[in-house]
């Protein structure tokens, strides 16, 4: 796994269907998320690999977003 910085905007969350989670989480976010390390991976992996790291974080899982940044030069210290 690698780690990448990625800024979403547009976030809609699945299950929300009266707006809860878009108010209490917001449509926006900047995060540093696990992306597997791998020559094989896909769009389709890079998009679940997302959701996967923003449900972790928030408890709640995006159903779609706009890629702002996705930076994979982080300095690990």
């Amino acid at each position: 796994m690698i780690q990448v910085y990625i800024e979403l905007t547009n976030i809609v969350w699945e299950n929300d269907e009266d707006g809860d989670i878009a108010y209490e989480q917001g449509t926006s976010r900047s995060f540093v998320g696990e992306i597997p390390d791998s020559w094989a991976l896909t769009e389709e992996g890079i998009d679940e690999a997302i959701a996967d790291s923003l449900e972790h974080l928030t408890g709640y899982r995006p159903k779609s977003w706009c890629l702002y940044c996705f930076d994979d030069t982080l300095e690990m210290a």
